[in-house]
C-alpha cells in the first residue's frame, strides 16, 4: 500500500515536472517551441518506461501493452521529427 502511494506520489511530480515548461513563461517563441517539445519528448519516454514496467510487473495485458506501445512512440517519433527542424 506505501509503495503504491509512493509510486502515485512520485508519478504525480514527473508529470508535474514535465508539463511545467508548458506554463513557463519565455521571451520567444521559438524557444518556447522547443520547450514544449522536449518536454514532450520527456513525457512520451517516461510513459514508455512506466509502459514497460507495468508489462513486465502483468499490470497491462499484451495487447494493451503493443498497443499503446506503438502509439507512444509514434508520438514520440513526431517529436524528435519536430525538434530536428527547429
Amino acid at each position: 500500500m506505501l509503495f503504491s502511494i509512493l509510486a502515485l506520489c512520485f508519478s504525480i511530480g514527473v508529470a508535474l515536472w514535465l508539463i511545467a515548461p508548458h506554463f513557463a513563461p519565455t521571451h520567444g517563441t521559438r524557444d518556447r517551441g522547443q520547450s514544449v517539445l522536449m518536454a514532450d519528448k520527456h513525457l512520451f519516454k517516461e510513459q514508455l518506461r512506466e509502459l514497460e514496467l507495468d508489462f513486465e510487473t502483468g499490470k497491462t495485458t499484451e495487447n494493451q501493452y503493443h498497443q499503446t506501445k506503438e502509439e507512444l512512440t509514434h508520438k514520440l517519433a513526431k517529436v524528435l521529427e519536430q525538434l530536428e527542424r527547429s
